[in-house]
């Protein structure tokens, strides 16, 4: 005859072969034999056969029959609750508000409130946005009563990360603790994930490097942080890891996008994906696989598509456009169609797959940035501007809409009259921009040079009084100077008035704003002069 945990191991087995019912009664059997001293262990058995054979109502039914003090036992507790969180609309929050105190009182509550923040996403199901929301704030409060919790840590990292509008150095804030603690350590994994997620993340700087180039992010990221070697060492550790891989694949990528494609990195990339774990990351399957191998799919198509190979840029994008993702996402195949079109002249294929990104459309707003330059640069859209009217009708829709990608689309637009030689409308879509996104430098920068041109064309005086109120608030605006701004200020006083004491105090400027490394490139050239 057997004993409790006898059948409770002989119920886990008919189970495995298939035999619920004959499982159902094993299991039964058990917590009758133990019934006057009956285990958290065998309570919680029960609750996950009921749960994996009959669903979740009846395992709820089971679970609100127990006795509320094994609730009180760490093991039981996570299993009780991860049931419970599921029946968020119906009767877990009187369950949880009536035994809130039992849950809580054990070392594995920090687990608990990754499961409850987890459970406030699930219940907003129709507004993912709402739900997002809600489980920000639990980890939020869990953060301040377990600040030392890794998973909390994360886990709200990547919720501020999933947040349109927030950015992504707060994330890292959140996050970046202890980077020497090794990936293969339980509840650190998601550290090195947080981060190279991160890195990709900020659409607000130009680049994380600044020996390249000068950055107009005013937040400090991922900069201090070597991202990629930490990546780099996780997927030493963790080679099957396809998120190491993934994720070292994408900020390697960034690099190089940041560094304009130097074919060393291009290199590194092409042989990243061209090992056998890519045809191996395809052919698994899963949830995530179509998302990351689209992602893929664009950046490899991106790297071709730089190098030259039209061919392989295409073969690449056709393959991410047959995956089986959301129209927003496919949007972005056909963009990629579309830039490669054009950079092969093919005018008809680029105007097909210009009407099918109009047609798929997306929530992303660089997806419509990027579609508008194309709309200006090839003449798609006849007599309006289609793209840009489709972005600011999503804008419009939006409750939070940003005057930042609002004067991005000015700008847009302003680009498109630039390569018509429009210069008259392109000056007046930058003011626009300038009175919707004030506090940039750069557009202020934009506006003063188009008007440095409207003066040089028509002798007319009033455009280098408009180029110089624009530069001087470019000069004034932002955390770092901005390269070219008090070169073209020394241009346009010099021409005004003719003082040397003013424009010699530009040019000195202007030497201080550039990148100790590119002294160096200068006297590189000369000396090839």
């Amino acid at each position: 005859m057997l004993g409790s945990e006898g059948l409770q191991m002989y119920a886990a087995a008919l189970w495995q072969i298939g035999k619920d019912d004959l499982s159902l009664e094993m299991v039964n059997k058990a917590v009758t034999i133990s019934k006057e001293n009956i285990k958290a262990s065998t309570i919680g058995l029960v609750c996950k056969l009921v749960y994996q054979i009959s669903g979740q109502v009846s395992a709820m039914t089971k679970l609100l029959k127990t006795p509320r003090d094994i609730l009180t036992d760490s093991n039981f507790s996570l299993t009780a609750f991860a049931i419970a969180i599921l029946d968020c609309n119906g009767r877990f929050p009187m369950f949880l508000s009536e035994n809130f105190n039992l849950f809580f009182l054990h070392e594995r509550s920090p687990k608990l409130y990754s499961l409850l923040a987890a459970g406030k996403q699930l219940s907003e199901s129709a507004n993912i946005r709402s739900g997002v929301q809600n489980a920000e704030l639990v980890l939020r409060k869990a953060l301040h009563m377990h600040p030392q919790s890794t998973l909390i840590r994360n886990q709200l990292g990547f919720h501020l990360l999933s947040m349109r509008g927030k950015s992504s150095h707060i994330a890292v804030r959140c996050s970046c603790r202890d980077l020497d603690i090794s990936p293969s350590v339980q509840g650190s994994t998601s550290t090195p994930a947080m981060l190279g997620a991160a890195a990709i993340s900020c659409s607000n700087c130009g680049t994380r490097n600044f020996r390249i180039t000068f950055s107009t992010c005013t937040n400090e990221g991922v900069d201090g942080v070597n991202v990629i070697l930490q990546l780099q060492r996780w997927f030493h550790l963790e080679p099957w890891n396809d998120t190491a891989w993934y994720l070292l694949i994408l900020n390697i990528f960034q690099k190089a996008r940041e560094e304009k494609y130097p074919n060393h990195l291009c290199r590194v990339i092409k042989q990243l994906v061209s090992s056998v774990r890519w045809n191996l990351f395809f052919n698994k399957g899963g949830d995530n696989c179509p998302y990351k191998g689209f992602q893929l799919l664009l950046c490899i198509s991106e790297i071709y598509l730089q190098s030259g190979d039209y061919s392989g840029s295409l073969k690449h994008a056709i393959s991410a456009s047959q995956l089986h993702v959301s129209d927003g996402m496919l949007f972005f195949a056909h963009l990629q169609l579309a830039r490669c079109y054009a950079s092969q002249q093919d005018l008809t294929s680029l105007h097909n797959e210009y009407k099918k990104c109009l047609q798929l459309r997306t929530d992303c707003e660089i997806g419509w940035i990027t579609l508008g330059l194309l709309e200006a640069r090839y003449f798609l859209q006849g007599q309006n501007n289609t793209a840009a009217i489709n972005h600011e009708l999503f804008l419009n829709k939006r409750d939070n809409a940003q005057n930042s990608w609002m004067a991005l689309l000015e700008v847009v637009r302003g680009q498109g009259f630039i390569w018509h030689e429009d210069f008259q409308s392109a000056e007046e879509a930058l003011v626009q921009a300038c009175s919707m996104w004030p506090e940039e430098g750069c557009l202020h920068l934009i506006h003063g040079a188009i008007c440095m041109e409207l003066a040089r064309q028509s002798s007319r005086s009033e455009f280098l009084y408009m180029a110089k109120r624009s530069l001087l608030k470019a000069q004034d605006i932002g955390h770092s100077a901005l390269p070219m701004v008090s070169l073209l200020l020394a241009q346009a006083e010099a021409s005004i008035d003719r003082k040397k004491a003013k424009w010699e105090r530009n040019l000195r400027l202007e030497w201080s704003a550039w990148p100790a490394g590119t002294y160096f490139q200068v006297l590189l050239i000369l000396s090839r002069v």
